[in-house]
Protein backbone atom coordinates (compact mmCIF):
# COMPACT_ATOMS: atom_id res chain seq x y z
CA UNK A 1 0.00 0.00 0.00
CA UNK A 2 1.64 3.17 -1.28
CA UNK A 3 0.71 6.83 0.80
CA UNK A 4 -0.70 8.78 -1.78
CA UNK A 5 -2.92 8.78 -5.02
CA UNK A 6 -2.26 7.55 -8.85
CA UNK A 7 0.63 9.19 -9.07
CA UNK A 8 2.71 8.62 -6.18
CA UNK A 9 1.24 4.74 -6.77
CA UNK A 10 2.64 4.92 -10.31
CA UNK A 11 5.96 5.86 -8.87
CA UNK A 12 5.91 3.33 -6.55
CA UNK A 13 5.75 0.18 -8.98
CA UNK A 14 7.99 1.82 -11.19
CA UNK A 15 10.52 1.58 -8.22
CA UNK A 16 9.06 -2.24 -8.14
CA UNK A 17 9.67 -2.72 -11.54
CA UNK A 18 13.82 -1.76 -11.32
CA UNK A 19 13.85 -4.43 -8.41
CA UNK A 20 11.76 -6.68 -10.91
CA UNK A 21 9.23 -7.18 -8.02
CA UNK A 22 6.64 -5.63 -9.84
CA UNK A 23 4.16 -8.80 -9.64
CA UNK A 24 3.99 -7.57 -6.18
CA UNK A 25 0.04 -6.16 -5.82
CA UNK A 26 -0.19 -2.51 -4.97
CA UNK A 27 -2.86 0.32 -4.18
CA UNK A 28 -2.83 3.72 -3.00
CA UNK A 29 -4.94 5.52 -0.22
CA UNK A 30 -5.14 8.85 -1.71
CA UNK A 31 -6.16 11.44 1.40
CA UNK A 32 -8.56 13.79 0.17
CA UNK A 33 -11.64 10.82 -0.54
CA UNK A 34 -9.83 8.11 1.58
CA UNK A 35 -10.13 6.44 -2.19
CA UNK A 36 -7.73 3.26 -2.72
CA UNK A 37 -6.61 3.29 -5.97
CA UNK A 38 -5.68 0.96 -8.15
CA UNK A 39 -2.90 1.28 -11.41
CA UNK A 40 -4.43 -1.50 -13.62
CA UNK A 41 -6.77 -0.62 -16.77
CA UNK A 42 -10.17 -1.16 -16.19
CA UNK A 43 -10.08 -1.63 -12.62
CA UNK A 44 -11.91 1.34 -10.58
CA UNK A 45 -10.70 3.59 -7.69
CA UNK A 46 -12.65 1.75 -4.40
CA UNK A 47 -14.35 4.17 -2.42
CA UNK A 48 -14.92 2.34 1.37
CA UNK A 49 -17.59 3.44 3.55
CA UNK A 50 -16.47 5.94 5.93
CA UNK A 51 -16.13 4.68 9.35
CA UNK A 52 -16.13 1.21 7.62
CA UNK A 53 -13.76 -1.15 9.85
CA UNK A 54 -11.44 -2.12 6.65
CA UNK A 55 -10.67 1.83 5.85
CA UNK A 56 -10.16 2.30 9.93
CA UNK A 57 -7.45 -0.28 9.03
CA UNK A 58 -6.14 1.46 6.19
CA UNK A 59 -5.82 5.31 7.04
CA UNK A 60 -4.23 3.88 10.66
CA UNK A 61 -1.52 1.75 8.48
CA UNK A 62 -1.11 4.89 7.13
CA UNK A 63 -1.25 7.24 9.68
CA UNK A 64 1.51 4.77 11.59
CA UNK A 65 4.12 4.65 8.27
CA UNK A 66 4.25 8.72 8.85
CA UNK A 67 4.51 8.71 12.39
CA UNK A 68 7.55 6.18 11.62
CA UNK A 69 8.81 8.21 8.89
CA UNK A 70 8.70 11.36 10.67
CA UNK A 71 10.45 9.98 13.79
CA UNK A 72 12.99 8.37 11.51
CA UNK A 73 13.83 11.81 9.91
CA UNK A 74 14.01 13.85 12.99
CA UNK A 75 16.30 11.19 14.77
CA UNK A 76 18.62 11.94 11.58
CA UNK A 77 18.77 15.20 11.76
CA UNK A 78 19.59 15.27 15.79
CA UNK A 79 22.88 12.20 14.43
CA UNK A 80 24.14 14.95 12.37
CA UNK A 81 23.81 17.72 14.57
CA UNK A 82 25.53 15.56 17.12
CA UNK A 83 27.80 14.01 15.09
CA UNK A 84 30.45 16.30 12.95
CA UNK A 85 33.69 16.72 11.85
CA UNK A 86 34.10 18.77 14.77
CA UNK A 87 34.21 15.59 16.62
CA UNK A 88 37.71 14.56 14.40
CA UNK A 89 39.60 17.42 16.02
CA UNK A 90 41.64 17.25 19.06
CA UNK A 91 41.10 19.93 21.51
CA UNK A 92 37.33 20.38 20.67
CA UNK A 93 35.52 18.35 23.03
CA UNK A 94 31.43 18.17 22.83
CA UNK A 95 31.27 21.80 25.06
CA UNK A 96 33.39 23.58 22.14
CA UNK A 97 31.53 21.53 19.57
CA UNK A 98 27.94 22.95 20.96
CA UNK A 99 29.20 26.37 21.41
CA UNK A 100 30.40 26.41 18.01
CA UNK A 101 27.47 24.90 16.39
CA UNK A 102 25.17 27.56 18.48
CA UNK A 103 27.56 30.56 17.64
CA UNK A 104 27.41 29.26 13.41
CA UNK A 105 24.89 27.38 13.18
CA UNK A 106 26.03 25.00 10.70
CA UNK A 107 29.35 23.82 9.54
CA UNK A 108 29.30 25.88 6.74
CA UNK A 109 28.85 28.80 8.73
CA UNK A 110 31.58 27.91 10.60
CA UNK A 111 33.69 27.14 7.27
CA UNK A 112 32.72 30.19 5.87
CA UNK A 113 33.64 32.60 9.35
CA UNK A 114 36.60 34.36 9.80
CA UNK A 115 39.34 32.87 12.14
CA UNK A 116 38.78 35.47 14.72
CA UNK A 117 35.26 35.08 15.12
CA UNK A 118 35.68 31.12 15.57
CA UNK A 119 38.58 31.74 17.81
CA UNK A 120 36.81 34.11 20.11
CA UNK A 121 34.27 31.49 20.79
CA UNK A 122 35.03 29.38 24.22
CA UNK A 123 38.49 30.49 24.50
CA UNK A 124 39.14 28.62 21.23
CA UNK A 125 42.58 30.69 20.11
CA UNK A 126 44.00 30.94 17.00
CA UNK A 127 45.71 27.95 16.15
CA UNK A 128 42.40 25.94 16.83
CA UNK A 129 40.86 28.09 15.05
CA UNK A 130 42.99 27.48 11.94
CA UNK A 131 42.80 23.52 12.46
CA UNK A 132 38.30 23.74 12.97
CA UNK A 133 38.25 26.73 9.78
CA UNK A 134 40.21 23.78 7.99
CA UNK A 135 38.44 21.18 8.82
CA UNK A 136 34.88 22.29 7.98
CA UNK A 137 35.90 23.72 4.84
CA UNK A 138 36.89 20.44 3.52
CA UNK A 139 33.79 19.07 4.56
CA UNK A 140 31.71 21.95 3.78
CA UNK A 141 33.36 24.70 1.14
CA UNK A 142 31.99 27.79 1.39
CA UNK A 143 29.57 28.92 -1.36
Amino acid sequence: MVDGGITQLRAARAALAMLDLDRIPSVGLAEQFEEIVVDRPGVESILLERGSQALNVLVRLRDEAHRFAITYNRNLRRKRIRESVLDEIEGVGETRKMLLLKQFGSIRRIAAAPVEAIAAVGGIGDALAHTIKAAAQRTSPPS
